[in-house]
């Protein structure tokens, strides 16, 4: 029997990202279990016709195929347990996930009905809802939001990001229909502000990945929708709704949207955050094609080299103690980027790596500033560790480093910040 093809990471990520998103787990935490992800993705995506199809729960061993209806009972009992270990149970989870990525539309679809009318508690009906909602939108976008029109723009939940996700998909498709589907309902005054500070974040989230999609083919049109909002909003969609990483022949566009979209002082932010994203296991690499693609400024540099800094910093933070080999490598690449900005870099991530848990103490981090501070006699690399009140809870040991400080005057002040 052939091996089931499953759906590219970026949509199996969605169906269990959705779930995790529902439980506001923490970034960290989301990009931890998503590495988890990826790795069991990879090991079941299998050229061998002859391997068999995971079983889903409560079927263990046999072929998906050849599988009773799903016991949405049970289901929901499993995905409230997994709420109460964690993420622990992944083969579990993986094995549902696959079972949803072979299921059609219309079987979805009828799945939705079914859980509709069980006798569920709320957050186990929402949250069977969410995992089943990502992959009908990744197979049939226009069925899911035909199907749940009236609940896309409810601010409270999930499904109003799942449903501006399926309209994306639904845009790669065809955008004339998607575009003519998102201006009905805006005609409507379906997606009219019902908050205080008048904005309607479902219209800025399905906005954004229309726009995300004309990127790619009418740039123009894209700048137009953009220009119906205000600047902070501009700000807010270009960062957290536009753009999508995957698609890299659409990154030059989008930083000429920024561009001509922000205020000067905005634009190297936007873009900078963009550019952290693409910090992994490969270091920078990433990091710096992204920049080359869209022929980064200074400015853009000096924003991606601080944040994509600490977020390479962090990213092993999370995983063991920080050393110097890690730190050598980080300014290298910062001072490749941004050389006048290599001392603030370091003494942020240093900040931000003591976030990780008990790996990376205080007392480990401030040694190493100070060792670096030694060397290279660069006062930026201590301001920036007490910058955002490090230091508070170890008043002594920070007195102490902040003694160091070349600067007089950048002395006293950091010590008057650290009574």
């Amino acid at each position: 029997m052939k091996a089931i093809v499953i759906l590219p990471p970026v949509a199996a990520l969605l169906v269990v990202a959705s779930w995790i998103g529902a439980e506001r787990h923490s970034i960290s935490a989301l990009e931890t279990e998503s590495a988890v992800l990826r790795k069991s993705i990879s090991a079941r995506e299998s050229p061998d016709d002859s391997a068999p199809a995971a079983a889903a729960p409560g079927a263990p061993g046999k072929s998906t195929k050849a599988l009773e209806p799903i016991d949405w009972k049970a289901t929901a009992a499993l995905m409230t347990q997994m709420r109460q270990d964690g993420m622990g149970n992944m083969r579990e989870m993986m094995r549902f996930q696959r079972r949803l990525l072979e299921m059609s539309g219309p079987e979805l679809a009828a799945a939705l009905d079914e859980i509709a009318m069980l006798d569920l508690p709320e957050d186990a009906r929402a949250t069977l809802e969410s995992m089943l909602l990502g992959p009908l939108a990744q197979k049939d976008p226009e069925m899911a939001l035909d199907r749940y029109q009236d609940r896309a723009f409810d601010e409270r939940g999930m499904m109003s990001w799942q449903l501006a996700e399926a309209l994306g998909q639904w845009a790669k498709k065809d955008t004339v229909a998607a575009t003519a589907w998102l201006d009905k309902e805006i005609a409507a005054g379906k997606l009219d502000s019902r908050s205080l500070d008048g904005r309607s974040r479902p219209r800025e989230q399905f906005e954004g990945k229309l726009i995300g999609i004309l990127l790619g083919a009418d740039s123009a049109t894209a700048a137009v929708r953009l220009k119906g909002f205000s600047g902070e909003t501009k700000k807010d969609i270009l960062s957290n709704n536009v753009f999508d990483r995957s698609a890299e022949d659409t990154h030059a566009a989008y930083a000429d949207l920024v561009r001509s979209a922000l205020p000067a002082e905005e634009q190297a932010s936007v873009l900078g955050q963009q550019a952290r994203n693409f910090v992994s296991d490969k270091g920078f690499a990433d990091v710096d094609k992204f920049l080359a693609r869209i022929s980064a400024t200074a400015s853009e540099r000096i924003a991606a080299a601080k944040l994509a800094s600490q977020s390479e910093i962090g990213r092993i933070a999370r995983k063991r103690e920080i050393t110097t080999a890690d730190l050598d490598t980080m300014r290298d690449w910062v001072g490749s980027n941004a050389p006048d900005t290599v001392g603030e870099a370091t003494g942020s991530a240093l900040a931000n790596a003591m976030t990780y848990g008990e790996k990376n103490s205080f007392a480990h981090a401030a040694e190493l500033a100070g060792r670096y501070h030694e060397s290279s006699g660069d006062d930026q690399i201590i301001t920036a560790f007490f910058k955002n009140g490090q230091g508070w809870e170890n008043k002594e040991e920070s007195r102490t480093l902040a003694g160091k400080i070349n600067d007089p005057e950048l002395r006293a002040k950091t010590l008057e910040n650290l009574k």
